[in-house]
């Protein structure tokens, strides 16, 4: 299994932890997760750097959450 691994530089309150072709989110229900796969490492540090550490609001899981809680992004 892959070691997975929390990065410090993001900022999203959803992002749990990674691994190198795996981001873990929050899930939508308690004790749960989503998990994004990428094709290659450099595809998620490409979708990490533009979303969970900067414009996290504009990610796709990010604004079903915060419809989910009635957040305006």
């Amino acid at each position: 299994m892959a070691k997975r691994r929390i990065n410090d530089y993001v900022i999203c309150p959803y992002y749990r932890e990674e691994t190198a072709q795996v981001i873990f989110c929050e899930g939508m229900k308690e004790d749960s997760a989503i998990h994004v796969a990428f094709a290659t490492p450099e595809d998620r540090k490409e979708h990490e750097n533009q979303y969970c550490k900067q414009c996290w609001g504009k990610c796709m899981i990010a604004d079903a959450h915060n419809r989910k809680w009635g957040y305006e992004t």
